[in-house]
């Protein structure tokens, strides 16, 4: 009983221990971050537990923080646990009207349900062209080659606040400030085009976006940085609205310059791509 008794013991010291030596490593390598000169205007929130719940190390953890990308994790761990490896998201295409010789006299409909992927370049089953074939193969199927109507998109199986409260105004529309729809298309994601001056202070001109984007109007404020200044251009375009400013700078000598935004329509942006 007493050799039992000292085995336990032992094991309760030596995760004693343990759990000290892996909180201490954290308490350094937070601090290590911290001492980073990138750090001297921010703050970081960093919480870890074990198996059991037990806290292993607390730093910020009771300060709201603006969203940052390792959350993600957490979002896809989640999405797992309660939609499981099998579930797939799905879009209909649905029509109304009569079909008269091969004439719908009746509109096409798009109802989303907050698929991620829908658009997206990452795969290659879900990119937008081969997602736009299938619906006009589905179409012609159908009996369907001329649109005497609409495309409409449905995204009401969605709430319509595409972004949480709170987001900081300088990632708002640039595309890590996207926001999610009953119909998202491409990530909710498009390129802009710049051509910035050889000098300082020059002014940069918008070149195009890819692809298009519809019913927005952006107006550019950029100027030409410094040499190796690199991207410090901002994208202000808000959920629905259809005018937008660029503010900031690019390097200088810049032909096609290219930063991201997202767009303030998704479920337009589709429909409007579908009619083309």
């Amino acid at each position: 009983m007493k050799t039992a008794v000292q085995f336990i013991c032992s094991l309760l010291i030596t995760g004693f221990l343990h759990a000290q030596n892996i909180s201490k490593k954290l308490d350094d390598a937070v601090k290590k971050f911290e001492a980073d000169s990138q750090m001297k205007n921010g703050i970081l929130g960093f919480y870890v537990t074990n198996s059991t719940g037990a806290v292993v190390f607390d730093k910020n953890s009771k300060i709201g923080l603006a969203v940052a990308s390792s959350q993600k994790v957490i979002t896809s761990a989640v999405s797992l646990e309660s939609l499981g490896t099998s579930y797939r998201y799905k879009t209909e295409l649905a029509y109304d009207g009569k079909i008269e010789n091969g004439a719908l006299n009746g509109n096409v409909y798009l109802v989303g349900y907050g698929d991620p992927t829908l658009g997206s370049w990452r795969y290659n089953d879900t990119k937008e062209q081969v997602v736009l074939n299938k619906w006009i193969q589905s179409l012609k199927l159908a009996g369907i080659t001329r649109l005497n109507g609409s495309v409409i998109g449905y995204e009401k199986n969605w709430e319509s606040q595409t972004i949480p409260g709170g987001w900081v105004w300088d990632d708002i529309g640039n595309y890590y400030g996207a926001g999610v729809s009953g119909l998202n298309w491409r990530e909710n994601q498009y390129d802009l085009k710049l051509k910035s001056g050889s000098r300082e202070g020059d002014k940069v001109t918008i070149v195009a976006t890819v692809p298009k984007v519809y019913q927005v109007n952006l107006t550019g404020e950029l100027t030409t940085g410094p040499a190796g200044s690199g991207d410090n251009a901002f994208i202000y375009l808000p959920p629905y609205a259809t005018a937008g400013f660029v503010r900031g700078t690019i390097p200088p000598g810049q032909s096609s310059f290219t930063v991201s935004g997202s767009f303030p329509n998704s479920v337009l942006q589709l429909t409007h791509t579908l009619t083309d």
